[in-house]
Parts: C-alpha cells; sequence; structure tokens
C-alpha cells in the first residue's frame, strides 16, 4: 500500500491549482484552459483552508447522526457484490477495520450513497457556480425534475478500497472534493488525458479486458510500463480533482476512512462526445445509458434555439427579456463560448437525426409508424438498456420480466437481437418536427454569427444510418423474408455490462379474463372431512386435471417458463381450483354443515322434507338475462301459462352449472341456458299466480295428477316439461336437475312421441 501510494516512477504528476488566493474567475480560466481544451486532468488544491469552509460538518460523526438510518449498497471490491446494510452499521465496520479490531474478510466501499441535503446545498453555494451542479453549466438542469439523473453522491471508504479503471457516464465532466480524512489517511488516482483514450482502451484489452464494464483495476506495474503518459496525484482534504470528459482513472483509498462527494455534469462538449462516442459503446457491451443523451441534447438545443431567437428579436428592438439574461450570463462567464457551445449542440443533434432517419433511397412514403402512447416517460431498450427516444421497435407478442412490453432500439434490431415475431417500428414524435428543429437552430445560428460549413442540410444523408438498416430489416420481416433470431443467446456479447431482458410469451390478458370469469367459482374453505384425500395425495390426484385444465383455459401454447409472474400465480390458483373440483368429483359429496347466504344446509335426504321446510328462494341468476325477449314472450297475449308453481331449490350458487365427473362441463355453457331460463321462468309464474303470496310448498297434489296423467287443458304442460317438473321434484341437487335434463334431451331424441309415464330417471 506504501508503494502504490508513493511511487511515482513512469508516471506524470498531475497539474495542481492553488486556490487559497486565487479568484473565481482564474479558477474557471485554469480548467477551461487545461480540462476542456486539452483534456488534461486537474487538482484544485487547499479548498479546505479557505475560510468558507465548514469542517464540522462534514465528519463522520455527522453523518452517523443525521444518516444513520439510511439503507446503503456497500460494495465488496473483491467479488464485485452489493451488500445492504444502513449507513451507521457501514461506519461501525469502518471504525473496527480502521484500529484493526475488525478481521478484514470483506473490503466493503459505501459507493454511490446518496449526497444529504445539507452538503449538498453547501457545496452548491461554497464553490464556483461553473462547477455547480444543476446548474448553468449543466444541461441536465434544461429536463425536468422527473427526468434528471441524480448523480451528486458521496463516497465512504478504508484503506485498501477502489474504483475500477473507467471513463465518467457517458462522457460527463467528473468532480470529486475529499472533505473528510482520518489522520494518514488519503486517495490515489491514475488517470489518462483525453487523447490517450484509444490507447489506454487497446491496453486493457490486451489484458482481455473491456474499459466500459467497468470492472478490472489495472495493476500499477502495468500502468509503469505503458507507452503513452499515465497521470498520478494524491488526493487529501480540500483536494478537488477535475476529470476532463472521456479521461480514463481509477482511484485506491489508503489508510483509515476517507469520504469524498462527487458529481458530473454533462456540457455541450461532453455531450456532443457522448452522442457520438460513449453511446454506441454502451450498446455494444448492453451498458444502461442512465442520462438519457437524446432527450438531453433535445430539450437543450430546443431551448437554447428559443431563448437566442428571442435574444435576436429583442435586442434589435432595444427591449428587455429572460432571455437576454440567458444569453448574456453565457457570453460573460469566464469559460464559456456561447457560439462553440451552441454549435456543439446543433451538430450532436445532427447526428441523432441522421441515425433516426431512414434514407430517400429506401423509404416508401406509404408507410407510417404509429406513435408510442406516452413519449414523455423514459424508455429503455430491453436488449442493450440504451435509452429509446424517438424510433424504436416494438413486438405486441412479447412482455419481459421487467414490464409488460418488449421494446428494443434500432440498432439492436438493425443487428439481429430481436425476437422471432413480426415486430412494428413506432416513433415518439414525428420527423418533420424534429427536422424543423434541426432547421431553426441552423438559421438561427447564422444570424446569430455567420455561415459554418460545418452544419450541413439533412439532404446529404448516408444509407448506413441504424433506421435504415433496421427499416431495410423490417421490410424483409413484413414480406416474410426475415425475421428475428430465435436464440436471441446466439447475439449476446462475450462479456457485457447487464444482461438483456429476455423475451417472453404475451398473455392475452382479455381471454384469460374471460377464461378465468367462465371457470367456477373458488368455494369458501371448510374444515376438512375424514373421508376426504390430504394434500399430498390431492397434489397427487390433481396432475391429470392440471393438464385439462391449462387447456380449458387456453394456455397450453405457453411454456411455463416463459410466462411472467403474475401467470404463475393465476395458474397456481387455477390448478388448486381444479384439484378441488376433481376431489369433489371422484369422492362421497361433502355433507359437513355449512352456511350460504344464512341457508343451512344438511346431510338429510328429499324423503325428509315436508313441503312446509322447502321453500322456494327466488334468486336472479348472474349468467342469464331475465329481461331478454325469451322471457317476455310468456307474458304476451295466448302465451301458454305454465301450472307448475313450483320447484325444487337449488343447492347453493344458482349460476353453478353441473360439473360432471368427467369434468366436460363449463360454467356458463350456452347448452344450459334454456334450462336456466325455463326454470326462472317457472319461478316467475308462479309467484304472480300465488297473487304475491310466499311459495313455500312443493308440487300440489293437482299438479301432480297432470304430471301423472295429462290434461287436455290448454294449459298443459308439454311432455318434455311434465317429466322436467317430474325431476325438479323428486332431485335435490342442482347437478342432477341439470343431469336430469340431459337425460331427457335423450329420450326425445330416441322417442319422437315421449310417454307422460314413469321415464326411469
Amino acid at each position: 500500500m506504501e508503494k502504490t501510494s508513493s511511487s511515482t516512477t513512469g508516471f506524470v504528476e498531475v497539474p495542481r491549482f492553488d486556490v487559497t488566493h486565487a479568484t473565481e474567475a482564474e479558477i474557471i480560466d485554469k480548467v477551461h484552459k487545461l480540462c476542456v481544451k486539452q483534456g488534461i486532468p486537474l487538482v484544485l488544491e487547499n479548498y479546505h483552508l479557505k475560510k468558507e469552509f465548514d469542517a464540522e460538518l462534514f465528519t463522520k460523526e455527522w453523518i452517523q447522526r443525521n444518516c444513520g438510518d439510511q439503507e446503503i449498497a456497500a460494495r465488496d471490491v473483491n467479488n464485485i457484490l452489493d451488500e445492504q446494510m444502513k449507513l451507521s452499521d457501514y461506519l461501525d465496520y469502518v471504525e473496527k477495520v480502521s484500529k484493526g479490531t475488525k478481521s478484514v474478510q470483506q473490503m466493503l466501499y459505501a459507493k454511490d450513497v446518496t449526497c444529504p441535503t445539507v452538503w449538498k446545498d453547501y457545496i452548491g453555494s461554497f464553490l464556483p457556480s461553473y462547477f455547480r451542479y444543476n446548474g448553468n453549466n449543466d444541461l441536465m438542469s434544461n429536463l425536468t425534475p422527473d427526468l434528471r439523473a441524480e448523480n451528486l453522491m458521496i463516497y465512504i471508504g478504508v484503506g485498501g478500497t477502489n474504483t475500477p479503471l473507467h471513463k465518467d457516464m457517458c462522457s460527463s465532466f467528473g468532480h470529486n472534493i475529499m472533505v473528510y480524512a482520518d489522520p494518514d489517511s488519503w486517495s490515489t488516482w491514475y488517470m489518462v488525458a483525453r487523447d490517450d483514450k484509444e490507447k489506454m482502451s487497446a491496453l486493457v484489452q490486451a489484458l482481455g479486458q473491456d474499459v466500459d464494464l467497468e470492472n478490472y483495476y489495472v495493476p500499477i506495474d502495468i500502468l509503469e510500463k505503458a507507452d503513452f503518459p499515465v497521470y498520478h496525484t494524491k488526493q487529501q482534504v480540500g483536494d478537488f480533482v477535475m476529470v476532463p470528459s472521456e479521461c480514463c482513472h481509477e482511484v485506491i483509498n489508503a489508510g483509515s476512512c476517507t469520504i469524498k462527494i462527487s458529481w458530473n455534469r454533462i456540457t455541450p462538449y461532453s455531450a456532443y462526445l457522448g452522442v457520438t462516442g460513449a453511446v454506441p459503446n454502451y450498446h455494444r457491451v448492453l451498458r444502461p445509458e442512465t442520462y438519457q443523451m437524446k432527450r438531453l441534447v433535445f430539450e437543450s438545443l430546443s431551448k437554447w434555439t428559443e431563448a437566442i431567437s428571442a435574444n435576436l428579436r429583442y435586442s434589435s428592438a432595444d427591449n428587455s427579456s429572460p432571455s437576454l439574461d440567458f444569453v448574456t450570463r453565457i457570453e460573460n462567464a469566464p469559460g464559456r463560448d456561447l457560439r462553440t457551445e451552441y454549435k456543439l449542440l446543433i451538430v450532436a443533434y445532427k447526428y441523432i437525426i441522421e441515425q433516426e432517419w431512414v434514407s430517400n433511397d429506401y423509404w416508401n412514403d406509404g408507410v407510417h409508424f404509429p406513435l408510442t402512447p406516452d413519449n414523455k416517460s423514459h424508455m429503455s431498450c430491453d436488449f442493450c438498456h440504451c435509452d429509446l427516444w424517438n424510433r424504436h421497435v416494438h413486438c405486441y407478442d412479447c412482455v419481459t420480466e421487467a414490464g409488460v412490453n418488449y421494446d428494443i432500439c434500432l440498432n439492436c434490431y438493425a443487428n439481429g437481437r430481436a425476437c422471432s415475431h413480426l415486430m412494428q417500428i413506432r416513433k415518439g414524435r414525428k420527423m418533420k418536427r424534429l427536422r424543423d428543429v434541426y432547421i431553426c437552430a441552423k438559421n438561427t445560428f447564422e444570424r446569430k454569427f455567420e455561415k459554418d460549413d460545418d452544419l450541413t442540410d439533412l439532404n446529404d444523408l448516408t444509407n448506413d444510418s441504424e433506421a435504415t438498416l433496421a427499416y431495410i430489416r423490417w421490410k424483409k420481416a413484413d414480406d416474410g423474408e426475415y425475421m428475428g433470431s430465435r436464440d436471441l443467446k446466439s447475439k449476446l456479447p462475450a462479456k457485457v455490462y447487464m444482461q438483456p431482458y429476455w423475451p417472453q410469451a404475451r398473455r392475452n390478458y382479455e381471454e384469460c379474463a374471460k377464461g378465468r370469469s367462465e371457470k367456477p367459482r373458488k368455494k369458501r374453505s371448510r374444515k376438512p372431512k375424514a373421508t376426504q384425500i390430504n394434500n399430498s395425495d390431492r397434489q397427487s390426484a390433481t396432475t391429470d386435471v392440471n393438464v385439462k385444465s391449462l387447456q380449458d383455459s387456453d394456455l397450453s401454447n405457453y411454456e411455463s417458463d416463459s410466462l411472467p409472474t403474475k401467470v404463475h400465480t393465476e395458474k397456481k390458483e387455477f390448478h388448486q381450483e381444479s384439484a378441488n373440483r376433481a376431489s369433489n368429483d371422484s369422492g362421497e359429496k361433502n355433507t359437513s354443515t355449512r352456511k350460504r347466504k344464512s341457508r343451512k344446509v344438511t346431510n338429510k335426504s328429499p324423503e325428509d322434507y315436508d313441503a312446509e321446510s322447502f321453500p322456494i328462494k327466488k334468486k336472479p341468476s348472474r349468467r342469464v338475462n331475465r329481461s331478454s325477449k325469451a322471457d317476455s314472450d310468456t307474458t304476451k297475449p295466448g302465451a301458454k301459462k305454465k301450472d307448475l308453481q313450483e320447484c325444487e331449490p337449488l343447492q347453493g350458487d344458482e349460476s353453478v352449472a353441473v360439473s360432471t365427473n368427467n369434468g366436460k362441463r363449463s360454467r356458463n355453457s350456452k347448452k344450459y341456458q334454456p334450462v336456466l331460463n325455463k326454470r326462472n321462468r317457472i319461478a316467475d309464474e308462479s309467484e304472480s299466480n300465488n297473487n304475491n303470496e310466499s311459495v313455500n310448498r312443493i308440487v300440489s297434489n293437482n299438479d301432480q295428477d297432470k304430471l301423472d296423467n295429462g290434461s287436455n287443458d290448454s294449459n298443459a304442460l308439454t311432455p318434455i316439461e311434465r317429466d322436467f317438473a317430474r325431476s325438479c321434484r323428486d332431485l335435490y341437487f342442482v347437478d342432477s336437475v341439470l343431469s336430469a335434463y340431459m337425460r331427457l334431451e335423450d329420450l326425445q331424441t330416441q322417442q319422437q312421441h315421449p310417454s307422460p309415464a314413469e321415464s326411469g330417471i
């Protein structure tokens, strides 16, 4: 450790600038010349010696008192794994490791800890506004607060913890200031200038690693032998490290506890580098983009163009306007160049439009891409995790474990990273509007400054853009010549930052909801009977039923491992219902006492009841439309009035149809609708014929004569109705009622004129 922190052989010392007596303009000028223009790192030292610095605020004790209950993810730097714990517990761990009272089995590093609001506000007012997080010199401020990426964090580490070699996210400009350190504690930085980033990437690739994966700490002896300059510095309390865009760097902590505050800014120059360089690399290694660079450039350019255009109008009229303040702040701020920054934004936006534009050589004017339902929310590619800002490809037949949609970017689709379905290209905005934004910005730039040859028209577009290649493949798929890869894992790079979200079969929720409504309702829980099979026997007896149940619910086409979690849960519940039905059908009838809507059902047979104890309880069915035309026909003049006034009550829910032993009867089968209609019509007529008296008896003797002997009266029952009424009289359960009617249908088929005599039912 001592050798690592003190050895500088083969390294170049990072330039330092003392800010103790320097003005803000001098500090910004130094940063702009060295970091922005040349891409060389810089250390602004001795900020802790300024009288405004509050040393009592930045301590371990303050964090322990005010943020101890905060949940953090401590990184095990040896295994690259995170361990969830409270911040107070981690500080206790740091204290024990620093004092040597705890054996170091895990090297935990508290990275990316949310910065306390008090610290954030203090740093924003203490440092120059040029470095302010989400300030005037940060394009992230042009996004709405809900779309901004939070990147102002604190880092708490002990000796031996490190940050692997990496470049800051999306080529952003990095800032890191150490606000606290125990005695004899520091952090050692190894950095490479922006112009040598390709050499550093080649060195790491020769070792079988990738800089963009951020999982490899380059050994110091290898960096010493590099054939390009490697910068080295020791960061202590008050040292403010400037990390230029695209600057490769790694950090290792030494001594005891150190606390640093770190954040990033997106400048116009870093936006240009991010769109043209960093984001394409993220596509390659499947790394989340996080900062939404395309949306950021679009929103920033739109606001800048509006402000500069208004500035031109008001300045010509010699009036004041808020846009004047915006332009004036940039023009008069040290280290800022409005012309250069505005041009970089326009060029970056032009690159984005070129990648979204389909070449005229392939475009068909008859093709119209649908708009996404919501173009204001953050969307990302389900394969490479990069930002989906405008055009992307959507599958209507797939979902992922991360959401209810499957969307991939144009780059992934052009490279075959697609599911096997016919996908649809969608857009978030109309391309005409996006093109007009560029034209307006280009014209505004020429009005404000002068014509620039780098700002060309959009007519000169190449044929190798992401949108063009994706469009060609989409047309082939639409014509049946090309489909996506059925083995997406073959498209997976050897090393990735994050695994993709694999597509899974989409469940048709409307059909499934309909299927669920057709299934019998789940019976209320009751005490198990001694005759019922136990749970293990139930599961084994249900095996054959589950396959049948899945076929009935139209789930046989879906593999169990390809269904979302919600579908798995619904399948499990459906299996349990099938098991209950199977056990009830195969075993004895459940005769246990239970309550259902204040009715007491016992194990008595129909012969044990007298006429007074067998009331008809009329109850509207949920499945039968009782106001339908078929029911209203009985009230027309000349319609037959049935003498049958009562029928047997039903067991349980009226709307539940029979479940036969073979399990082929569905809940709302249309075959049994006439039975339910006839039963309800009989109950209605029975109530009206009794002059609104309560119907509390079974079939009368007169009705019995009609049933047994027949009648020539015009109101006599038909043979089928007569047999059906007899079934209602003799049978108790609704299962038996419908079974009797089914057997009557068989009799009608065999005999043209059924006899009213005993039918053997």
